[in-house]
């Protein structure tokens, strides 16, 4: 499953006010979540980098 589809979903759930209660959430769940978490944080990562790299000439001094 996409992971920004799955973002978005995410996004549109808490924007209505859904939220978890206690019994909802396996830990099963709970390492989907997890998963999903990372590999959201390892692509944003890789964009910032990216974004260094095409601008390093400019703002040599700046780096996230």
């Amino acid at each position: 499953m996409c992971v920004t589809y799955v973002k978005d979903v995410c996004v549109l759930l808490l924007l209505k006010g859904w939220r978890w209660k206690d019994a909802d959430i396996s830990q099963t769940d709970m390492d989907h979540i997890i998963r999903i978490h990372n590999a959201n944080n390892e692509l944003a990562w890789r964009e910032v980098l990216k974004w260094e790299a095409l601008h390093a000439r400019y703002c040599a001094d700046y780096i996230l």
